[in-house]
C-alpha cells in the first residue's frame, strides 16, 4: 500500500479572487477572507430577487431621502409645501404633527443655522402607522445623539406611495447646534426605519416572482427584465420575441417582450417589425431616471427633439447651452426641486435638475444655461440603494446661472451656425 505523508506547510488554505496570501500572516489573511465573504453575501442579497430566500434581506424596506436648508425663510417655504392643500387625505390639507409646533420652530431658528429636510417612505406604507413611525425614529436619533429635537411633520396621501416628510430644526431645544454625519445620514436614518418596521410587523417575505416581474415591466430604473433584454439584443440592440424566448423561461420572457413595449412608449426603443431596436442611450436613461424619476415623463414633452436623444446635462461636457425651455417641473414627488427641459438649436435636449428654484423664466422661453466651474455640494445624497453612474455624467442637482435671451439674439445664434445644424432640435418660425 502506497504511503502519503503530509508536511505542515501542506495545511488547507482557504482563499477568494482578490484575496492575497501573505506566508504566515494568518491572522490577516483570515480576516481578509472574512471581508471579502461578507462583501459577496451584500452583492448577492443585492442581486434581482432570489425567491429561494437564500440571499434574500428578510429586513422591512424602506427609503429615506435626507437633504437640508438654511434659514427662516427657506424654511417657512419648505413648511408651507408640506402643508399644502391636497396633498393629505382626500385631497386635504396634511396635518402638522411633531415635537413642536411650526411658530416654535421657525423662530427659534437662526440664519444661519441648516435644518433637515427627510422623507421617509416604506415598501408597504398600508401595513404601519406613518405617525407611529415618525415619531419613533426621532426617538431613536435623540437616543443615538443626545439631541432633544424641535421637529414636526406630516403625511402625504396625494401619490401612489404615501409618505412623511419630517423637518429637524437645526438647533435643539437647549440651544445646542444639530449635525449629522454623513455616515449617520446615509446609512443609520435607515436602518433605524428599517428595524422599526421589522420589529413591528415581522420578517419581511420574498416577493413572488409573478408579482416581482409585473412591477419591473413599468419601472423607471434598470431591472432583471433589462438584463434579459441586453442579452438578447446583443451588441446592435436588436432584440426579438424569439431571442428574448430562447434566452430565459417562458414567463420572463412574457414580460421581457412587455417591457419592450414600455421602453417603446417612453421612447427608449422602437419597433422594427417583429423585432425592437433599443436607443444608444438606453441603459444611460435608466439610470438617470431612478436618480430623478420623472426624467422620463419630461422627455414625453418634448417638442422639436426625439425622446431618445434627451441627454442629462453635464457642466463640465456641455458647457453653455442655448435653446428654449420646453418644460419645468419637479425631480420627483417627494423633493421640492425643480428640473428644466431644454431644446437646443443644435439639435440636443436636456434635463438639467436645479438646486435652486428657476426664477424670471416660464416655459417657451429663450434661454442661454452658463457653464459652471463646480456642482453644488449641498444636496445629502439619498439613503436608498447605491445607484448605477450614467456615463460621465453628474448625478447632482446643479446652482447654475441661466438668463432670458431675445428672440432676436436667439436668431443670430441659428445664423450663426448655419449649415452646422442638425435635422432635429429648435426651429423658429
Amino acid at each position: 500500500m502506497r504511503q502519503f505523508s503530509f508536511r505542515p506547510t501542506d495545511a488547507f488554505k482557504p482563499s477568494l479572487p482578490g484575496v492575497r496570501r501573505h506566508g504566515a500572516d494568518s491572522g490577516k489573511s483570515l480576516g481578509r477572507l472574512l471581508k471579502q465573504i461578507s462583501r459577496l453575501r451584500r452583492r448577492h442579497r443585492r442581486s434581482y430577487g432570489d425567491p429561494s430566500g437564500n440571499g434574500f434581506d428578510r429586513k422591512q424596506l424602506c427609503i429615506v431621502k435626507v437633504r437640508y436648508g438654511h434659514g427662516a425663510t427657506s424654511l417657512r417655504a419648505h413648511l408651507s409645501y408640506i402643508q399644502r392643500k391636497g396633498a393629505g387625505k382626500d385631497g386635504e390639507r396634511p396635518r402638522l404633527f411633531g415635537g413642536s409646533d411650526r411658530s416654535e420652530l421657525t423662530t427659534a431658528e437662526p440664519s444661519r443655522v441648516r435644518h433637515y429636510r427627510i422623507v421617509v417612505s416604506p415598501e408597504a406604507p398600508e401595513q404601519f402607522p406613518l405617525s407611529v413611525l415618525a415619531k419613533k425614529l426621532v426617538q431613536r436619533i435623540e437616543r443615538d445623539t443626545g439631541y432633544s429635537l424641535s421637529w414636526v411633520s406630516t403625511i402625504h396621501e396625494n401619490t401612489e406611495h404615501n409618505h412623511i416628510h419630517l423637518v429637524i430644526s437645526g438647533q435643539d431645544k437647549n440651544g445646542r447646534e444639530v449635525a449629522f454625519s454623513r455616515k449617520y445620514i446615509s446609512s443609520q436614518m435607515r436602518e433605524h426605519t428599517r428595524d422599526i418596521l421589522t420589529e413591528a410587523l415581522g420578517d419581511r417575505r420574498p416577493v413572488p416572482e409573478a408579482m416581482r416581474l409585473a412591477k419591473e415591466i413599468q419601472a423607471n430604473r434598470f431591472t432583471s427584465l433589462d438584463e434579459i433584454i441586453r442579452t438578447a439584443g446583443g451588441t446592435i440592440g436588436l432584440a426579438s420575441s424569439k431571442s428574448i424566448r430562447a434566452s430565459t423561461t417562458p414567463e420572463k420572457a412574457e414580460a421581457a417582450v412587455a417591457r419592450l413595449k414600455f421602453l417603446v412608449q417612453v421612447g427608449l426603443a422602437s419597433r422594427e417589425g417583429t423585432e425592437y431596436r433599443v436607443s444608444p442611450r438606453w441603459e444611460e436613461s435608466l439610470a438617470v431616471s431612478r436618480r430623478f424619476t420623472s426624467y422620463l415623463e419630461a422627455a414625453r414633452q418634448l417638442k422639436f427633439t426625439p425622446q431618445s436623444m434627451l441627454q442629462l446635462y453635464s457642466p463640465d461636457r456641455d458647457g453653455r447651452i442655448v435653446g428654449r425651455l420646453s418644460a419645468v417641473g419637479l425631480i420627483d414627488e417627494l423633493s421640492t426641486n425643480n428640473y428644466l427641459l431644454i431644446e437646443t438649436i443644435n439639435g440636443q435636449a436636456f434635463y438639467v435638475p436645479l438646486y435652486r428654484k428657476p426664477r424670471g423664466i416660464k416655459v417657451g422661453d429663450s434661454i442661454a444655461l452658463m457653464k459652471i466651474s463646480r456642482q453644488d455640494s449641498r444636496e445629502i445624497p439619498s439613503t436608498s440603494r447605491k445607484m448605477p453612474s450614467a456615463s460621465t455624467n453628474s448625478m447632482s442637482l446643479l446652482d447654475i446661472r441661466f438668463a432670458k435671451m431675445p428672440e432676436e439674439k436667439l436668431r443670430a445664434e441659428v445664423e450663426r451656425l448655419g449649415k452646422n445644424r442638425s435635422g432635429f432640435g429648435l426651429h423658429l418660425q
